[in-house]
């Protein structure tokens, strides 16, 4: 076969591997679409709380109008919620099922990344049809994205999902620039691996922009990049590459935001760390969720295994079971100690070292992470980078083992042991509730109309940052004001000043919204010299329970402020 040949198969097998990729990818942004309109609408608190708000707010006037109208999310970088804001606001408001299945395409992105890292793995330096490898693929897969911390978040405005997908894409280049092939010289590999490196480091800071809480994966690829091989010069040459990159991306995407909250409360990351910051907007502390970290040394070192039993201990405010993390831990201790013994007894690896470094990529991205997300957060929903990567994780465990001892492993036998799992978990994982409704004629069905020009709107309590779009509409003249437990705690900051003297200068209409179990609160508007006028209205709709908007006014009189009971 003369050269003409070899490159013209060459082309042709490109081709083929091109189609069969795009196939892939089209399958899996279908399973994506199709896992979110079999759960249903979403209706979840932080969609009713801020994700409308938020989006809402950054196009009809920034920071620079309300004050915590959804508490201490009022001020989150709101792009991430832009696509659900235009879909169910402006596009297709009356296709609730066709906006479903959109917001299921990143669960379907996610997918097929996995789906990606997890063919690279098992093209290690193992001998097999591709069609083995193609079925383990699947199966590892699926393994990891259909855990609970994923499939909760399938279709919602939670924003894991995306920002997952970006550090997990990250990981994937991580791999691609361990890659070395044998007919390039030395010089451009090494410029192609840092390019690659650069690159990964660009995905990771992307998703910390886009949603702070990713910035733990960041760190877990900070260290995958810092294990791979080399002199100590080189390893901190790759991490500072990684770092810029990270920098980069963050800058880009969330630059401008931190910047002008800079401006507006003298925090760029307001509320949070103001412990730090010290803005006179919020008292001098740093607000965190402590509600789901372990208790103790024994749960810290084995928490997975509580999670094998409902409600026992929980990471996620709704009960539920999954003994993924459990088994892959379990799995990782066995199959560990018997690759130590044998190692022991065989003496020094007989692996590629460059083999070795891909899997263990995976296997320190995992770790750290996991580690970092228990220490930081222990919130399940911020997981799925790691709990998407259990089944590749289960391999990389095997193949570390297999590779450093000079054994071939079979893909057939590790079919079958993880159809076997997953068979397990499915039977065994009840999958945590959070939000959802059944799919209405709208995405949003509010009874109430829009409010006089100038109004101010005064939230008490929270979730209902999602009717401010519906009540205030593109009118610039209205106000949002959130009563709230931040609210509370401002009251002798900078803020409080502020919202005193915005209520007692207000000149036109003013307003109390509240949900039927926050009601009672609105009588602690008479602090702020404000009383009731008149009865209150209630306001149905398709996602939440009724809730009561009531008119208020400045004037002292012996109106009794409402209450459920008494409210028409």
């Amino acid at each position: 076969m003369d050269s003409r040949e070899l490159i013209m198969k060459s082309e042709v097998e490109k081709t083929s591997n091109g189609v069969y990729t795009t196939a892939i990818f089209a399958i899996c942004l279908i399973i994506g679409g199709l896992t979110s309109l079999r759960l249903g609408q979403d209706a979840n608190w932080d969609l009713l709380n801020y994700h409308l708000y938020d989006a809402w707010a950054f196009f009809h006037h920034g920071l620079s109008q309300d004050y915590f109208p959804a508490s201490i999310q009022s001020y989150f970088p709101p792009y991430l919620d832009l696509p659900y804001y235009i879909l169910s606001t402006k596009l297709i408001p009356n296709h609730p099922k066709l906006i479903a299945f959109a917001m299921g395409v990143p669960y379907g992105i996610l997918i097929f990344v996995v789906f990606l890292i997890n063919w690279r793995i098992l093209s290690v330096k193992q001998e097999s049809s591709s069609t083995e490898k193609v079925i383990l693929c699947i199966l590892s897969t699926a393994f990891g994205v259909s855990g609970s911390a994923t499939i909760t978040q399938v279709g919602t405005t939670f924003n894991e999902i995306q920002t997952a997908a970006l550090s997990l894409i990250g990981v994937l280049l991580l791999l691609m620039s361990s890659s070395r092939p044998s007919h390039v010289d030395i010089d451009k590999q090494r410029a192609t691996q840092l390019t690659y490196i650069f690159y990964s480091g660009l995905m990771f800071g992307l998703a910390a922009g886009l949603k702070l809480t990713a910035i733990i994966y960041g760190a877990g690829g900070g260290f995958a990049v810092l294990s791979l091989c080399g002199r100590p010069l080189k390893r901190l040459q790759r991490v500072v590459v990684f770092s810029g990159g990270w920098i980069i991306a963050y800058l880009i995407s969330c630059g401008y935001w931190d910047l002008e909250l800079y401006k507006e409360t003298g925090n760029p990351f307001f509320p949070l760390f103001n412990g730090i910051f010290r803005s006179t907007w919020a008292p001098e502390q740093n607000f965190s969720d402590g509600r789901f970290f372990p208790h103790g040394m024994v749960e810290m070192l084995f928490y997975p295994f509580f999670w094998m039993q409902k409600s026992a201990i929980t990471v996620i405010e709704s009960p539920f079971v999954d003994p993924r993390f459990a088994i892959v831990f379990s799995l990782t201790a066995v199959i560990g100690l018997t690759f130590l013994f044998l190692w022991i007894k065989r003496g020094r690896p007989k692996g590629d070292v460059i083999d070795l470094e891909q899997i263990d990529i995976i296997l320190i991205f995992s770790f750290t992470s996991f580690y970092i997300w228990e220490t930081l957060f222990s919130i399940l929903r911020y997981l799925i980078e790691v709990e998407a990567l259990l089944g590749v994780f289960m391999l990389c465990v095997a193949l570390r083992s297999t590779v450093s001892l000079g054994v071939r492993i079979s893909y057939r036998l590790c079919s079958v042991f993880m159809a076997f799992l997953l068979l397990v978990v499915s039977i065994v994982t009840v999958y945590p509730q959070m939000g959802r409704v059944k799919f209405s004629k709208n995405e949003f069905e509010i009874t109430h109309s829009q409010l006089p020009h100038h109004s101010l709107v005064i939230l008490a309590g929270v979730p209902i940052g999602y009717l401010v779009p519906f009540l205030v509409g593109d009118d610039s003249a209205s106000r949002v004001i959130g009563m709230n437990d931040t609210i509370g705690l401002s009251q002798q900051t900078g803020l409080g000043a502020i919202i005193s003297h915005e209520i007692s200068t207000w000149t036109g209409p003013i307003f109390v919204v509240a949900r039927h179990d926050t009601l009672i609160s609105a009588s602690q508007l008479s602090s702020y010299h404000l009383f009731p006028m008149g009865n209150c209205s209630i306001i149905h709709e398709n996602i939440d329970s009724e809730n009561f908007i009531c008119p208020l006014t400045l004037s002292p009189n012996t109106n009794k402020w409402p209450s459920v009971g008494s409210t028409p």
